[in-house]
Order: C-alpha cells, then structure tokens, then sequence
C-alpha cells in the first residue's frame, strides 16, 4: 500500500504504479488514483507486483509545484 501525502498547496496529481523485470524497462501496472486539490492523502493498493515496483507522479510543474510525502505499508 502507498499512502501519497501532499504537504502545502498543490495541483491535482494523478498517482500511479509501473512495474519492471529487471528495473530498467518499466509499464504501468494497476489503476492510478487522483489526489484532488483540496485532498490532504491517497492511497494506492499494489498486489503481485514482482521485484522492481515505483511511483509515479503526474501533474505538477515548475509552476506549480507539489511536495509529498511517500509512505510504504509492507504486509505479507
């Protein structure tokens, strides 16, 4: 489970995964979900993901920047 947090004012950010075989080559993976403006945190469930998972991040800019936190919730 990644929990996005965003700290300050920020865009709409769309939250997604990608996963990889061997981390360099990557493809989305799974549904993203939407931090809207007035929302504080999204949640983002992965299942069977393999070895090599990331975050990604869309929406911000140099003008409009967005600073988040990134918490990882690990259970077998």
């Amino acid at each position: 489970m990644f929990f996005t947090q965003a700290e300050e004012d920020h865009p709409e950010l769309t939250i997604g995964a990608e996963i990889s075989p061997d981390g360099i080559s990557w493809v989305p993976w799974g549904d993203s979900v939407t931090l809207g403006e007035a929302d504080r945190m999204a949640a983002l469930a992965l299942t069977r993901f393999g070895s090599w998972v990331r975050l990604v991040l869309t929406g911000a800019s140099e003008s409009r920047p967005a600073r988040v936190l990134v918490h990882v919730s690990l259970k077998g």
